[in-house]
């Protein structure tokens, strides 16, 4: 008997090994892909990446290099700092993305395992709840869950595209806040081990500072434990009373923060020029993700691998409630789910639980802050209600029924279908030629679809001169899509001066329409500070229009509110581009006194000071980056600098010497 029930407690845990095992399988040809998009300017592009050492102000250097959100995300840099520590240092962050890749996948299945923790613990919950609901019925739903959440193809973005660790580490730390969360919670509503309940709860909220200093979306951790509390615990204890520690701690930790966030970020949302950069504004953004929210359940549910992509930037816009006709439609099933979550928590647990989970996880990135519309990765936690209420609903009510082996079998095809989706997903992100023309094909009004397979047939040409002319052909294509930015414009004229075809003008000039009409985007930073890491080049240096150029930048800088990493790059290009360091002084002076505490602006204006002979200007530069020098943050620009100021030294005492020279 004791070896039977022995076998009956290990069976979970050996199908959840083997869950585990079957995604580390379907994500592995994935693993062998490269880097894409926000991956180049967060990591391979990024300075503090490129001259990443193992000391500690590198270090910190590299942790507090992104300029992603409020927060900067430091906790997501500081896991992308050490891989690359691992894997040699700066200089071995190549195309190779394996090990990040790989890093990721690891998370996700550390993400099932906290998922399956998480879920035991509520399905407890529901139990005493549902009281003829049995443990292996549980067990089934716990298990159930967690494959179709760990197979879901709708989770690959937040896995194969690297940057995208800031998701999948954030949900870390958000389930191990939640666990904390449960398991104090279920000690404070016994009455029992009050202490060790209370440290519990505390250290859910330590875990959601940490998920929210990798991703912001981690803040939402309070509100998951809301709906938890909500559906499982109702504010209440055994006896039935209201729990003012537990009215107390939603007050203190999640409605006073959420006011103070929204007294923070309102205004800066109904601010036009947030919006400057985007192709809608506010209004029509709250309407569109109305839509979007149901495109996240149909992707989550239905592993639809025609329309999902790492590639949305061409979802189209609600101009009002009726322009589409669906936004009307869409918001009115939003306020319906919303509804059935909030009637059937008594009656069917996991329905409202789910439902209420998923819109939950929607609070921030479908909300009015101008973020770009529509990204599969956001979908990371909140998928995982959907599965909840729909898989566990249905294995709850068919347990005593004569259709638990129907409704078990219908169970286990769904989450086999999505395996050999995510599979198949992968096996296409193992290749980014194939991935690419994919993403161009099915999705060819995307702006970023067609220049992805632009630039990648662009690389291919380094190694192949044959793809020369398709390359030409899909970024002549690319630029022809609506809405599209002025990275093609740029690949075309480096593309052109490396295989010595005729530069055209017209490159140059739609570059400066573009920049003209609307605030420069990350994709349009990428491609200026392209243009000049070409014009330096130390063996083949692109020879740049000097006239067209300074049309371009001034088409982005006299726009109100110039974006300061184009002045940044306008500074570099006249100081070491055309050589006119008095003109980049100014530039970079502007920079220092706009933001002061800037480390690089400083570095930046001290060697523009020694380059117009400025000495005692350039050291002066170097004292305030000593005090700017926390952690050792600065040691490499102050090491530079330092370097720069002696050699300028010595030269002007040879130059003096040989004066004195008879």
């Amino acid at each position: 008997m004791r070896s039977s029930d022995t076998q009956h407690r290990q069976l979970p845990w050996l199908l959840l090994a083997l869950i585990l095992a079957l995604t580390a399988l379907a994500y592995w040809p994935g693993t062998r892909g490269v880097f894409l998009l926000d991956d180049y300017p967060n990591l391979l592009e990024s300075p503090a990446f490129k001259h990443l050492q193992p000391t500690l102000g590198s270090f910190v250097r590299a942790t507090l290099s992104s300029h992603s959100g409020p927060t900067r995300r430091p906790i997501a840099m500081a896991s992308f700092a050490l891989n690359v520590l691992a894997t040699g240092g700066g200089g071995s962050l190549k195309y190779d993305a394996t090990v990040m890749k790989w890093t990721n996948v690891a998370i996700h299945l550390l993400n099932g395992l906290l998922i399956f923790l998480l879920l035991r613990l509520l399905l407890g919950e529901y139990r005493r709840l549902r009281p003829e609901t049995s443990e292996n019925t549980c067990n089934w739903v716990a298990l159930s869950v967690t494959a179709a959440w760990l197979l879901a193809p709708i989770n690959l973005t937040a896995v194969l595209y690297v940057i995208q660790r800031m998701t999948s580490l954030a949900a870390t730390f958000s389930l191990l806040g939640l666990i904390a969360f449960v398991a104090g919670r279920r000690r404070l509503y016994e009455r029992r081990a009050l202490k060790i309940g209370g440290l519990l709860l505390a250290a859910a909220l330590l875990c959601t500072g940490l998920a929210t200093f990798t991703k912001e979306d981690g803040a939402l951790t309070m509100l998951y434990a809301l709906v938890i509390e909500w559906v499982f615990f109702r504010l209440r204890n055994r006896d039935g009373r209201y729990s003012g520690t537990v009215i107390g701690y939603f007050t203190l930790f999640l409605l006073v923060p959420l006011i103070l966030g929204l007294m923070w970020v309102v205004p800066l949302s109904v601010n036009p020029v947030a919006w400057q950069a985007r192709n809608f504004n506010l209004g029509e953004r709250i309407l569109t993700e109305g839509r979007v929210i149901w495109h996240y359940a149909w992707w989550t549910l239905v592993p639809d691998l025609n329309s999902m992509s790492l590639f949305h930037d061409a979802f189209a816009v609600s101009r009002n409630l009726i322009r589409p006709w669906t936004t009307l439609l869409a918001w009115i099933g939003i306020a319906a789910l919303a509804v059935t979550g909030f009637a059937t928590r008594r009656r069917y647990p996991l329905i409202a639980f789910g439902l209420l989970w998923f819109l939950a996880g929607q609070a921030m990135t479908a909300s009015f802050i101008p973020l770009e519309l529509v990204y599969e990765h956001r979908e990371y936690l909140p998928s995982l209600g959907l599965y909840a209420a729909i898989l566990g609903t249905l294995l709850t009510a068919t347990a005593k029924t004569p259709y638990k082996r129907l409704a078990s079998a219908a169970i286990i095809a769904v989450i086999a279908l999505y395996g050999a989706a995510l599979g198949l997903r992968s096996i296409d992100w193992s290749n980014p030629l194939r991935q690419l023309r994919i993403a161009a094909t099915t999705h060819p009004d995307s702006p970023r679809a067609t220049y992805s397979y632009a630039r990648i047939l662009t690389i291919v040409t380094n190694v192949d001169p044959r793809a020369i002319p398709a390359a030409y052909q899909a970024l002549e294509k690319s630029l022809k899509v609506p809405g599209q930015g002025i990275l093609p414009d740029a690949t075309l004229i480096i593309l052109s001066h490396r295989t010595d075809h005729p530069i055209k003008a017209q490159w140059y000039q739609r570059m400066a329409r573009v920049l003209a009409a609307r605030s420069a985007n990350a994709g349009d930073i990428s491609a200026i500070n392209s243009l000049i890491q070409c014009a330096l080049h130390e063996k083949d240096p692109c020879h740049l229009d000097p006239v067209m150029m300074r049309i371009v930048f001034a088409s982005a800088l006299t726009r109100k509110n110039p974006n300061p990493a184009i002045m940044a790059m306008y500074g570099n290009y006249l100081l070491n581009v055309t050589h006119h360091p008095l003109q980049a002084r100014k530039i970079f002076k502007a920079l220092v006194e706009s933001s002061p505490r800037s480390a690089v602006y400083h570095f930046d204006l001290g060697v523009t000071e020694v380059r117009c002979g400025n000495l005692a200007a350039a050291k002066k530069e170097l004292g305030i980056l000593g005090t700017l020098n926390s952690l050792g943050v600065s040691n490499h620009f102050i090491k530079s600098l330092s370097q720069l100021i002696q050699s300028a030294e010595r030269s002007g005492s040879m130059h003096e010497k040989s004066n004195q020279t008879p």
